[in-house]
């Protein structure tokens, strides 16, 4: 899943992709914890490979 971190203060035209610098690692870890919980509250359990 790719994410995308911006400073928008100091790069206001999100050029710099802040989402895999370690400054944002706690960032990135909340957000990545925020979209597998509502996943989950949607019952989307993420992508499986359909049985033929």
């Amino acid at each position: 899943m790719g994410f995308t971190i911006y400073d928008v203060t100091a790069d206001p035209y999100e050029f710099n992709n802040l989402a895999f610098s370690p400054e944002a690692r706690s960032i990135l870890e909340e957000r990545r914890a925020d979209v597998r919980h509502w996943m989950h509250a949607q019952g989307d359990e993420g992508r499986r490979e359909h049985a033929t």
